[in-house]
């Protein structure tokens, strides 16, 4: 359960919705019907919720958003269909919450991240060569993730300090 991480987030949202009055709710598939195409269209500062099912895809995010699902990892599952990473974080700020995420490929990573403060709170990580890779990643926050029966490790950390796990 998430609790804490959703009332940390409703008071950073408030905080950055002051600085960020432009910041828009996107919906997956509403708007887009992949998260890719979702977070393409974003702009730094952004939410996306993305609502149940399977998307089969690899998402790369290249900005500040956060990218929810509606109801919980066990009802939004980004499946990487055995090639590639399943999601990779290249920005700073990054927040990923609630999402399955499995099948990226015998050598592709569940979550790979290669910025700084992030957050990664209540996903299930399966299935993946590694779970979560952080490389030269620093000052992210990592918790309430079940990380399981990924082929090599669950949580891997490389050239990256000051992380909260």
């Amino acid at each position: 359960m998430c609790v804490a991480f959703v009332l940390f987030s409703a008071f950073a949202d408030m905080s950055v919705g002051v600085a960020l009055a432009s910041a828009k709710t996107i919906y997956v598939p509403d708007n887009y019907a992949k998260i890719q195409w979702a977070v393409d269209n974003a702009t730094a500062g952004d939410t996306i919720i993305v609502r149940d099912g399977t998307y089969y895809e690899n998402v790369i995010v290249n900005k500040q958003l956060t990218i929810k699902s509606e109801n919980g990892s066990a009802n939004c599952i980004v499946d990487g269909g055995g090639s590639g990473n399943g999601i990779t974080l290249n920005a700073d700020g990054i927040t990923i919450e609630g999402f399955t995420v499995r099948d990226s490929g015998s050598y592709h990573v569940g979550i790979k991240v290669v910025s700084n403060a992030n957050k990664i709170a209540c996903n299930s990580i399966t299935n993946n060569h590694d779970g979560i890779y952080l490389y030269s990643s620093n000052n992210n926050t990592i918790y309430n993730n079940t990380v399981n029966s990924n082929n090599r490790g669950g949580i891997k950390l490389y050239y990256s300090s000051n992380n909260t796990i």
